[in-house]
C-alpha cells in the first residue's frame, strides 16, 4: 500500500511541477504568434516553462493584456 501511494505522489508531482508548465508554454507559445508585436514567441514560452510558480505564465498575460489594451485605446480615441 505505501508502495502504491509514492508512486502516485510522485506521478502528481511530475505532473504538476513539469507536465503542466510544459504544456502551459505550448500554449503561450502558439498564442504568441498571433502578437509578433509583442516579441519572440519562444522567449515567453521558455519563461513559462522555466520560471516557477507561474510567474512566467502571468508575465505573458500581463503583457498580453497591456498591448491588447494599448491596440484598444488606439483604435477608439476619447
Amino acid at each position: 500500500m505505501n508502495i502504491f501511494i509514492l508512486t502516485l505522489l510522485i506521478t502528481m508531482g511530475l505532473l504538476m511541477f513539469i507536465g503542466l508548465p510544459l504544456v502551459a508554454s505550448i500554449f503561450i507559445y502558439k498564442d504568441a504568434q498571433k502578437y509578433p508585436e509583442l516579441g519572440s514567441a519562444m522567449m515567453y514560452a521558455m519563461l513559462a516553462l522555466l520560471i516557477p510558480f507561474y510567474l512566467g505564465i502571468m508575465f505573458y498575460l500581463f503583457r498580453l493584456d497591456a498591448y491588447q489594451t494599448k491596440k484598444y485605446d488606439e483604435e477608439h480615441p476619447l
